[in-house]
């Protein structure tokens, strides 16, 4: 692995002007902004996290940004988005919030703006991160090579995943709404929690169940009176066992997302290495069980041995997103 993008927390003002590149990543719930320099385009600088919630419009974010940043104009900017990008445009699932390329272009009188899926934006930062930016579930280890082919998954305020295709120096993203895939039980309270959720959706999509509402939705639905508790604290009553409701919960959260990740590597041929990215998973990095994980990503019948083969490792470094962005801004990748 090359080494990783880092962040200057500590920029002085007086040359701030001098950045001429915004790079983004926007989820449903907080969007991550940064500036590159031309003349060292590996370093973020003037990192910042504004809640998607407090602002009408991604427009009045930026700037809110720009404005904080004495940042008066733009040559480029690229964007991670939490949704599909279709014709230059993306609405997010998870946010009111809708991006429009040609109108970021001409509000910033930008010469080129550029959008990708913000899991696109990660798995371009994959070949870039170190060993120490990752915690291996299993025993396998995850290497970068110049011919493989990766996968990452995350679960956050939704459940996004993309794909991507190294072959020697160049590295492919492919973006895809794979958290909106059916979702399918595998044992009788996974079936549970399925018809239960049933009774308030046409249809229940993995997002449904691998996101903080889908762990919600998983206690709501194994508890007797169908009580709803905040995720956070499903997890905090998990690891102090205070209540056995939510450690059945967290570990049938964990058997999903096995079976879920091992699902989406065999659909995409992503045999060379699974990452695991989002909040849900990297801020409750000490309820997931590896081995429960590895199972349920393993029991694929007739292709265990091929599964067993295949490493998984969750994503440590802060800010995947805002590095795959950065490497997009300077590289060929776009959506134009």
């Amino acid at each position: 692995m090359q080494s990783p993008l880092k962040p200057n927390m500590h920029l002085p003002r007086s040359i701030m002007t001098e950045f001429d590149t915004l790079v983004a990543d926007i989820g449903g719930t907080n969007a991550r902004f940064a500036l590159v320099s031309k003349h060292d385009p590996t370093s973020l600088n003037c990192f910042e996290t504004l809640p998607t919630n407090g602002y009408a419009t991604l427009v009045k974010a930026l700037d809110h940004y720009l404005r904080k940043n004495n940042i008066v104009s733009l040559a480029a900017m690229t964007l991670g988005v939490a949704a599909p990008i279709i014709n230059d445009r993306a609405k997010f699932t998870n946010a009111s919030w809708v991006v429009d390329r040609a109108e970021l272009a001409a509000h910033y009188c930008c010469g080129s703006v550029k959008l990708l899926n913000d899991f696109e934006a990660i798995a371009l930062s994959l070949p870039y991160l170190a060993q120490h930016d990752l915690h291996h579930l299993g025993a396998l280890q995850l290497r970068s090579t110049d011919h493989s082919h990766l996968g990452v998954l995350g679960a956050g305020t939704g459940l996004g995943a993309a794909t991507l295709l190294v072959r020697n120096s160049n590295s492919i993203p492919l973006g895809c709404e794979a958290g909106h895939t059916s979702f399918t039980p595998e044992n009788e309270r996974q079936q549970q929690v399925r018809e239960y959720l049933l009774k308030a959706h046409q249809r229940v999509s993995y997002e449904r169940v691998l996101s903080g509402m889908g762990v919600e939705n998983i206690y709501e639905a194994l508890e007797n009176n169908h009580h709803r508790l905040n995720a956070k604290d499903i997890f905090a009553r998990h690891l102090d066992r205070s209540d056995q409701i939510a450690s059945d919960t967290v570990l049938e959260f964990t058997k999903i997302l096995g079976q879920f990740a091992g699902d989406f590597a065999l659909t995409t041929g992503c045999y060379n290495g699974i990452f695991l990215a989002g909040g849900v998973i990297s801020k409750q990095l000490r309820s997931i069980d590896a081995l429960t994980f590895r199972q349920s990503f393993e029991n694929k019948g007739r292709h265990r041995e091929l599964m067993r083969a295949i490493p998984t490792a969750v994503i440590a470094h802060k800010q995947p997103g805002l590095v795959g962005a950065a490497i997009a801004a300077t590289a060929g990748f776009t959506h134009e």
